[in-house]
């Protein structure tokens, strides 16, 4: 099994605009739709316990008797548990549970009374406060999950996306490693060539159909992959509402099922997405307005390099600027100010693109989320801006309605790119990408290459298959490079041949589809920027491309079922005449 704490470190690290979006009670009910998301995939998968929606005690790993240990109190030998009462904790001059992040266990028997207990660092204390090493009576325990977070458990799946998409193109899985040796949770038989005999039973087609059989087969199978991390992906931001924006192959796992008798278990894989994402929806004052209808998200940890991120997320850019307030306009809404913002920071604002500005007036925080207009002539660094309405009571709202003329330097801001689903249709374009190409390192490359020339050459008359059909004609390295071919590890023919044992029309569809996911590459994607997606149905964008590679899915099963080796074998008679005659 796995076992899932939630536990809030880590959160320090994230952008101030971020940091301020998030609340113990907007924690709590994104853990709840995870678990609904997760429950709506595979129930089967998931051991009730309870505590995924009711918080158990805090648990303490004791290593002298090992043993799970959750804290009491030396007196009254009474558990401490997680303090959820708003109210008592505003009483002791503490933050409240569900406003702030601050987490306290306390003794719900001792009432008022009771002493409270910072469970992180982060968490102010007051008198009446134990640190937690007083509470746990000096023992050196291991925190499990200190602050009595939601517990999740789930079946674990030990065999990887990526590992299983090789594993379909002839690369050998080494099984899951504990330090020198190899775990035995019964899939090495099944899975391992060589384990046991039984791997290649596993298909339909291998061993009885030769190259032919090997490339169809391992087409449809890669294809029932890539849709099932569609699926798994629409499915989670449809239940929570907002992107993942941290995809990668690891973000999913690949459960082998126990068929029956004579059937093919490579043909019982089912993916599923372990990972619910790293969004955090930012709160915009904007006088009701939400960001004109906009929803913004940014991703609550820090993106390292990797070819699954697209450009736009981790582009927040943080710094200072000097504004100049150039009017101020009222609004039903709230204040609308406009005026000139520059920084010497680089930044490249795209249309959508907000930026959070941050200022003092009279001694007053005032937050502006403001657009930046780049097509104003400015100097270098400099740019137009007007800021969405923003309510303010008085005097503030007063002060700042005389503040036309007024520079305010040293304002602190943010960009903030409009990011959504689309990140995550990029991320899975990536996958799919890497999922049909096995063993290639230039892959992604050659597609987006391909991305380009069909957006170059885009003529609205032709379909986008046909166009492909067209570049792949006029330069044989695109059969090399991005030919059926390259789906399995080892070249087993070569890439004209290819071509042939695998209908062109379904494979230039296949890339066709993975195209169109790509957004802002030209007039055949289906996102025209990164945030291109219904405010409240951000999981729509996937739609479509499920729509396509099911229907792939279902011509290439037709090819592994029906007796379509003769017809194959045939053309191939066929194209060789007609070569010669040439």
């Amino acid at each position: 099994v796995e076992v899932w704490v939630q536990r809030l470190e880590g959160l320090q690290k994230i952008t101030q605009n971020c940091l301020e979006a998030l609340t113990n009670q907007r924690i709590d009910a994104r853990w709840q739709k995870q678990v609904e998301a997760f429950e709506s995939s595979d129930s089967a998968a998931i051991i009730h316990t309870g505590w995924e929606l009711q918080n158990p005690l805090p648990t303490f790993l004791d290593l002298a008797t090992q043993s799970a240990i959750h804290p009491t109190d030396a007196t009254t030998n009474e558990h401490w548990q997680l303090c959820k009462n708003d109210a008592l904790l505003t009483r002791r001059g503490l933050p409240a549970y569900g406003a702030s992040l601050a987490r306290y266990l306390h003794l719900p028997g001792q009432g008022e009374q009771s002493l409270l207990v910072p469970a992180d660092g982060d968490a102010p204390s007051v008198e009446g406060c134990v640190t937690m090493a007083e509470a746990l009576g000096q023992r050196e325990l291991i925190p499990l999950n200190p602050a009595g977070g939601f517990v999740l458990v789930r079946r674990y799946s030990p065999l990887g996306y990526r590992a299983f998409a090789d594993l379909l193109g002839g690369v050998a899985w080494e099984g899951v490693s504990h330090g020198r040796s190899v775990l035995d949770l019964g899939l090495a038989e099944r899975l391992v060539p060589g384990g046991g005999g039984s791997f290649e039973q596993g298909t339909l087609l291998l061993t009885g159909h030769g190259a032919a059989g090997r490339l169809v087969e391992t087409l449809h199978l890669k294809l029932r992959l890539i849709a099932g991390a569609i699926a798994e992906t629409a499915n989670m931001t449809r239940r929570t509402g907002r992107p993942v924006l941290s995809l990668s192959d690891e973000s999913f796992g690949v459960c082998v099922q126990e068929p029956a008798s004579g059937l093919p278990h490579l043909w019982t894989a089912r993916v599923s997405l372990s990972d619910p994402g790293q969004a955090v929806a930012l709160s915009i004052d904007s006088g009701g307005s939400s960001g004109g209808g906009l929803e913004y998200y940014q991703c609550a940890s820090t993106p390292g390099l990797s070819s699954y991120r697209a450009e736009a997320v981790g582009e927040g850019i943080a710094g200072r600027a000097t504004l100049r307030i150039r009017q101020v306009i009222p609004d039903a809404r709230g204040i609308i100010v406009e005026g000139t913002f520059s920084t010497r920071e680089r930044i490249r604002p795209a249309a959508n693109d907000l930026v959070w500005l941050r200022v003092n007036i009279i001694d007053q925080r005032v937050d502006l989320y403001a657009r930046l207009e780049s097509a104003s002539a400015m100097a270098s660094g400099e740019w137009r801006f007007k800021s969405l309405p923003s309510r303010m009571g008085e005097p503030l709202a007063g002060r700042v309605r005389e503040a036309p003329g007024a520079t305010l330097p040293n304002a602190a801001f943010e960009l903030l790119p409009l990011l959504s689903t689309p990140c995550d249709l990029y991320s899975l374009a990536v996958l799919a990408t890497a999922t049909l190409f096995t063993g290639s390192t230039t892959a992604l490359d050659e597609m987006l290459s391909l991305a380009r020339a069909v957006a170059d050459s885009h003529d609205a008359s032709k379909p986008l298959d046909g166009r492909i059909a067209s570049i792949f004609a006029s330069d044989e390295r695109w059969a090399q490079s991005l030919g059926p071919g390259r789906l399995v590890q080892d070249a087993i023919v070569d890439p004209a041949a290819a071509l042939d044992l695998v209908p062109k029309e379904i494979w230039f569809q296949t890339l066709a589809a993975i195209v169109r996911m790509f957004p802002a590459v030209g007039p055949d994607s289906l996102c025209k920027d990164f945030g291109d997606a219904p405010p409240r149905g951000v999981h729509k964008v996937f739609e479509a491309p499920l729509l396509e590679f099911e229907r792939l899915i279902t011509r290439t099963r037709s090819l592994v079922v029906i007796d379509w080796r003769l017809n194959r074998e045939v053309h191939s008679v066929i194209r060789r005449l007609l070569a010669a005659q040439s």
